[in-house]
């Protein structure tokens, strides 16, 4: 049950979404990263390339059920009027520029990367989300059940077939969260299976995608030169109290949580060398909580809980190093 449509159709609106997306990082990717300079990667060479090197001959296509592979949860109860002016994106329900309606400060940020899909207004509108940001209430996210399953280029190829179950909207017939949760998407597969690995690398064939690598390619540069002096900042003024409630709360391990999934690795290999209470801003990023009952409040139990997730999901190396 789908849209009739060729592969030519598919993938020049494949094509179109993505520059839609690498729009959005030319205008204000400099909102989103940290102070300093990065030169990003060479992007000239096809992102204005009005032929496509993305492929669908001898793809085998099935259909997945969308709850079965991503978590799907709503926005918060914020709305524009009750935030103050900051530089969080703030992502409401339209259609344009990534979602990103305006730019607050909130204390409640979603962790990055996720699907945002818009339940009401302009419906059906799903972009990718690469940093965290603030999302209201008819804001639908998705975050895959299993992080390492689905590369995060992948989520470019699954919003694209989001945004074009479209064709269903009707006013009286909104795209919820138990909607979303039962929608049947078709995509690459192998055995039987979504082959999300597939689908990154159709993304990545996208004229535009290299506008994307290149941002990303700036932020962890200069995110991990902004981390360096935000944990010796934080280090220095937890010497003075005793509470881990005090301690997550102070500017500079608030920062941290702010520069999203770019810091995880970097926390990780902090909780490698020295382990320190950097659970908090771990939990705040990634939106998991690894630590089983009888570790919490166990310095060396929460620290062999983060690393081993770590080391599961790709983030750090198998072997943690010997004092």
């Amino acid at each position: 049950e789908s849209a009739p449509y060729s592969d030519a159709d598919f993938i020049e609106g494949f094509e179109e979404k993505v520059r839609h997306q690498a729009s959005f990082y030319v205008r204000y990717g400099h909102r989103l990263l940290p102070e300093g300079e990065a030169a990003g990667i060479a992007v000239a060479d096809r992102a204005f390339s009005n032929s496509s090197q993305v492929s669908l001959v001898g793809v085998k296509l099935s259909r997945f059920r969308v709850a079965d592979h991503f978590r799907v949860t709503m926005g918060g109860r914020d709305e524009i009027e009750d935030l103050e002016a900051g530089t969080d994106p703030f992502v409401s329900t339209s259609e344009s520029e990534n979602g990103v309606t305006s730019w607050k400060r909130d204390n409640l940020l979603f962790p990055a990367p996720a699907i945002t899909v818009a339940t009401d207004g302009s419906a059906y509108s799903s972009f990718v989300q690469e940093f965290p940001f603030y999302a209201f209430y008819k804001v639908a996210i998705l975050r895959p059940n299993y992080r390492k399953e689905v590369p995060i280029d992948a989520l470019y190829y699954v919003a694209y077939l989001l945004n074009r179950e479209i064709w269903r909207f009707v006013r009286a017939r909104k795209f919820g969260k138990a909607r979303i949760q039962n929608t049947f998407l078709y995509a690459p597969s192998v055995g039987g299976e979504p082959d999300f690995s597939l689908m990154a690398k159709l993304s990545r064939r996208t004229a535009a995608f290299s506008i994307i690598q290149s941002f990303r390619v700036a932020r962890h540069e200069l995110v991990a030169k902004r981390f360096a002096h935000l944990a010796e900042e934080w280090k220095a003024s937890h010497s003075f109290t005793s509470s881990i409630a005090k301690m997550t709360k102070q500017a500079a391990y608030q920062e941290i949580i702010r520069l999203g999934d770019a810091a995880t690795t970097l926390l990780l290999q902090e909780l490698e060398r020295e382990p320190n209470h950097w659970f908090s801003a771990l939990k705040a990023i990634t939106g998991e909580n690894p630590v089983p009952k009888d570790g919490v409040g166990k310095l060396d139990a929460m620290t062999d809980a983060w690393l081993c997730w770590g080391r599961k999901e790709g983030y750090i190396g198998n072997k943690r190093p010997k004092n």
